[in-house]
């Protein structure tokens, strides 16, 4: 146990390390620093939200209530806007019900075009009509001018007209109501509230019937999601009420509100309290509140405003209400993002907040929140931070995970039931910073291990075999073994005339430009390179790393050296060598495997006769006149993937047992109809010619070759069978040509 802790001494340094910065973060008396520390905070209120949501999901007895101009309304009573008149006879409709204060969250900011004025006015028919009747028509303008009847509905209700402040400040749109608070210049130069340099309102014979204004404008936090209430909003030197808090304040009679502000070192006014009443409203400094909502939208009792209109509603359903007007339908763009829901009315966000206004409470930390956050720091940072090194990459992930969702429930305890808000998003960090912290230390402890292995395997694999070789958990060593594997061997012809014609600087360039895309290949598909030997590229495949399907790696790696080799011939050409051609030979079969030599010097290779074999079928591809020749061997393991061409049975030099030899043409999927008949063909020939019909063998071969001039294998059967038949040959010949060259 001594040894794992001493082991485990750095990461627990680190850890502890973590908590006393954090705690030295909290503790240093930089403003900026604190505030920024509540603005984190909010991110957790999306994790409290949910939670309390299952308690908080159905209707709130509630003095507030919402008066929605939904689809049905429109479909009803038709497309938005509808005229004043039709908003006159709502209010009054409301006032019949008994509602004490209305509030609008629609904006009226321009006037609605009088439809006689709009005749009299109109070139085209005020000249028709008669002077009589354009005087009875001017009579009744006033019947006709909606937005004095509308005006006049006003002035005989409790209500609050809502309009807009902007970020804009090329928006002067109407008159603004009389602001809450007026501040002297330096006052208005020093706060931290949300200023709003433009405004767009309602008409003035409107604003001036109302009893009261408050502002509708929505504010979204960075990720555009709604937690935060402005209550009030700055405009030049003035202090406006947002709609809600305007409600209030008419409801409970108020004309003046109280404000509460706490000068910072650097002259910054913050904003704590506003004094509703005797009420203290705790804000944030730019004058904000979290909104503590009740639950999805519907929460707070709706009613259409068709309803209304049609007398459908109940009476006494609206008695002694505070109604908020406004709108539910997708199309009028009043439904916003909350930390639950994509689609939450706006008018149900100042319902809430004006709910709480009057009988509720915000969340509020207390004045022990920072000794309390100091305790969390030590006490958990600490724990942590000594238990972690221990811990799996798993459950250093996930245990700092269980310790948050413990104290986001915990917050949430003491919000719904207490109204406290603690500040713990510092502590989330550090138990995350802490995970992290041991995290990489582990990862700096495996990349010893990385470096380890790369020292040992680097000069012999590719890099994606040592990687894997690192993540394994098994022991891998250069001790020989023996083990089925593929081996490749690759060589430039006429090498020796390409290098005669070349400087010696040209040629190292030559093959530097040759042997980076050919090892390229072989590693892209699973291969270890063994060694260069002049113009010679050895690999092998199955080793360090097993690989079960090393034989088709092998060959798809051969495809792709041959087309590169096309490639670069071009490239080549430009330095002033000859086309480049090169010939492939792959074997399969049990070779010794391990790191081989003398003290001197060692390598990682392959030996054995399956090795030799292989490359003695890169020496035939000459003799046969092709670039690719595989063993048998090869072709049994290649799972029928790939397409060839049977080319001769030998005994190459060295070897007893004969050999049958083929030519990978392509992948089987790439096979065309011509190339497919043509092997077919080849196969009936080579029937004939291994049962010894000399005369049905040659006429087969020769149809072949008269169809394909370009493939030397089909004349090497034309010129061997006349030997064959020379030598009297008989039919039950193993079909086997012994060849003497390597």
């Amino acid at each position: 146990m001594l040894k794992k802790i001493k082991q485990k001494i750095v990461p627990i340094f680190l850890g502890l390390l973590v908590v006393a910065g954090t705690y030295w973060f909290e503790v240093t008396p930089i403003s900026s620093v604190d505030l920024i520390s509540k603005r984190l905070n909010s991110m957790v209120y999306d994790i409290r939200m949910r939670i309390d949501l299952a308690q908080k999901n159905e209707k709130n007895p509630s003095t507030v209530a919402i008066v929605d101009i939904d689809e049905k309304s429109l479909a009803t009573h038709g497309r938005w806007p509808w005229p004043r008149n039709k908003m006159a006879m709502l209010l009054e409709k409301l006032r019949n019900h008994g509602v004490i204060v209305i509030a609008f969250d629609i904006i009226f900011s321009e006037p609605e075009r009088n439809v006689v004025q709009r005749i009299l006015q109109n070139e085209s028919t005020s000249d028709k009509i008669a002077p009589g009747t354009k005087l009875e028509l001017e009579k009744l303008q006033s019947y006709f001018d909606n937005d004095k009847i509308f005006s006049e509905t006003i002035e005989g209700d409790d209500v609050v007209l809502g309009f807009v402040l902007t970020s804009n400040p090329h928006d002067h749109i109407g008159m603004l109501p009389k602001p809450i608070l007026e501040l002297t210049k330096e006052q208005a130069e020093n706060t931290l509230l949300n200023k709003m340099p433009g405004h767009i309102t309602d008409i003035e014979l409107l604003q001036k019937s109302a009893k009261g204004a408050g502002f509708v404008t929505s504010l979204t936090d960075n990720d555009g999601i709604i937690r935060h209430y402005p209550i009030v909003l700055q405009h030049g030197d003035s202090i406006y009420p947002s709609l809600a808090l305007s409600t209030a304040m008419e409801y409970l009679l108020i004309n003046e509100l109280g404000f509460d502000f706490a000068e910072l070192a650097d002259k910054s006014l913050v904003l704590e309290n506003i004094l509703l009443g005797n009420k203290p409203v705790p804000t944030d400094e730019k004058g904000q509140v979290l909104i503590p909502y009740q639950g999805l939208s519907g929460t707070y009792e709706y009613f259409s405003a068709s309803d209304i209109l049609t007398d459908k509603v109940p009476a006494g359903a609206l008695r002694n209400k505070i109604v908020f007007i406004g709108t539910s339908a997708i199309g009028l763009g009043d439904l916003h993002a909350t930390p639950f829901e994509s689609n939450f009315p706006g008018v149900e966000i100042h319902a809430t907040v004006a709910d709480i206004l009057l009988s509720g409470t915000f969340p509020t930390e207390p004045d022990w929140d920072f000794g309390a956050l100091l305790f969390m720091i030590l006490f958990f940072g600490t724990l942590f931070a000594l238990f972690a090194p221990f811990l799996s990459v798993a459950w250093a992930l996930f245990t700092p995970m269980i310790l948050i969702a413990v104290l986001v429930y915990f917050n949430s305890w003491l919000w719904q039931y207490h109204e406290i808000y603690l500040s713990t998003f510092t502590v989330y960090l550090m138990m995350f910073a802490i995970s992290i912290v041991n995290i990489a230390y582990g990862f700096l402890f495996e990349s010893r291990k990385r470096t380890q292995m790369k020292e040992m395997f680097g000069q012999y694999v590719p890099p994606a075999h040592v990687e894997q070789m690192t993540e394994s958990k098994k022991a891998y060593t250069f001790e020989g073994e023996s083990r089925n594997m593929s081996v490749l061997f690759a060589d430039i012809r006429n090498f020796t005339g390409i290098s005669e014609k070349l400087s010696a600087n040209n040629l190292k360039q030559l093959l530097n430009d040759y042997f980076t895309p050919m090892t390229k290949i072989v590693f892209d598909n699973n291969g270890t390179i063994d060694k260069y030997v002049g113009d010679m590229i050895m690999a092998f495949w199955g080793a360090p790393l097993e690989n079960k399907n090393h034989a088709l790696d092998a060959v798809k790696a051969g495809f792709a050296m041959l087309k590169a080799a096309d490639t670069m011939g071009q490239e080549f050409a430009q330095m002033g060598a000859d086309e480049i051609k090169i010939g492939i030979g792959i074997n399969t079969g049990n070779m010794n495997v391990g790191d081989m030599g003398s003290k001197y010097r060692r390598s990682y290779t392959v030996l054995g006769d399956s090795v030799n074999l292989s490359s003695r079928l890169e020496a035939a591809t000459k003799f046969y006149h092709v670039n690719f020749i595989i063993s048998e061997l090869t072709l049994s393991e290649l799972h029928n993937e790939v397409f060839v061409r049977h080319l001769d049975r030998v005994k190459v030099k060295g070897k007893e047992q004969a050999v049958n030899i083929f030519q990978p043409i392509c992948m089987r999927d790439e096979a065309t109809e011509d190339l497919k008949n043509e092997i077919r063909l080849h196969g009936e020939a080579l029937k004939y010619y291994y049962n010894a019909e000399w005369n049905k063998a040659n006429e087969a071969f020769k149809a072949l070759h008269e169809q394909y001039p370009d493939l030397y294998v089909y004349e090497m059967f034309l010129k061997r069978i006349p030997q064959l038949i020379a030598d009297d040959i008989q039919a039950d010949w193993d079909g086997c040509y012994v060849r003497n060259e390597k």
